[in-house]
């Protein structure tokens, strides 16, 4: 770049000898060019600009926002227990897996009855959860009925499509 300066013809202001337009006022700078003229003055900024086929006209506001809603008792439950929600029904499946292995291998009676001791509290819970899920999710009333009735591979497909 050339360190030649030389004064803008419309503005006055120092511009390079190699530039072809002014940087301030966007004349051009090459010999024989039409200076452009004065710049449009800007639109009021009482009225918006109107969209192309829209006559101007007064502005009617928008909606009203709407005030937020308070969340309901089982929104405010999930939120509340965080990632311990969606550990929670993992923690019968545990159990119930459990279960079936003690079973299995024909374990002593007193550590299938702990187990169990643990499953049915956790049933009765998983109930709760599971209505409070659907409730919070916004699921049908129906994934309800799967989620017991067809346990535990209901629950993994309400997990995974019903949420």
């Amino acid at each position: 770049m050339s360190g030649d300066k030389r004064a803008c013809p419309q503005c006055g202001e120092d511009v390079y000898a190699s530039d072809d337009v002014c940087m301030s006022c966007g004349a051009s700078l090459r010999a024989g060019a039409v200076a452009p003229g004065p710049p449009a003055p800007p639109p009021p900024l009482s009225a918006p600009p109107a969209a192309p086929g829209v006559p101007p006209g007064p502005v009617r506001p928008g909606p009203a926002p709407r005030p937020e809603r308070e969340p309901c008792f089982s929104e405010r439950l999930v939120t509340r227990c965080g990632k311990f929600w969606d550990v929670y029904p993992w923690i019968g499946i545990a159990c119930y897996a459990l279960l079936g292995m003690l079973y299995a291998v024909h374990a002593p009676g007193f550590l299938t009855a702990i187990v169990g001791i643990v499953y049915v509290p956790w049933v009765l819970l998983y109930l709760g959860w599971l209505v409070c899920d659907v409730i919070a999710n916004g699921a049908d009333w129906w994934w309800i009925l799967v989620g017991l009735l067809c346990y535990p591979v209901g629950f993994v497909v309400y997990l995974f499509w019903g949420r």
